[in-house]
């Protein structure tokens, strides 16, 4: 499904388990302040990986997200915000994050 927030342009997606998807093309740091502009609580908990930095929404937040930035080539320009229902974002990288397929 395409979507649009604050002008920027991403698609979304939602899996067997209800994860939710959405992948937004963020390539300036204001079209990153966009997509995560609705997120109760954001920026949450920060946490370093790889492929660039994360952030969770701590547990206080039942309908959880974790946001991920890209850094490195080919996925530099997009930001991934995965949400679960009824999960928190510790939840969500406990039990999917960690594995996701993010090639």
């Amino acid at each position: 499904m395409r979507r649009r927030r604050g002008g920027v342009a991403g698609i979304s997606c939602t899996d067997d388990a209800d994860v939710g998807f959405a992948v937004w093309r963020t390539p300036t740091p204001p079209g990153r302040a966009a997509v995560t502009a609705g997120l109760k609580g954001y920026p949450g908990d920060e946490i370093s990986w790889r492929d660039g930095p994360a952030s969770a929404s701590r547990n206080s937040v039942v309908d959880g997200w974790v946001v991920t930035n890209f850094t490195g080539p080919p996925r530099a320009e997009y930001t991934l915000v995965t949400t679960w229902p009824g999960h928190t974002g510790r939840q969500i990288l406990d039990d999917w994050w960690r594995t996701a397929p993010l090639g």
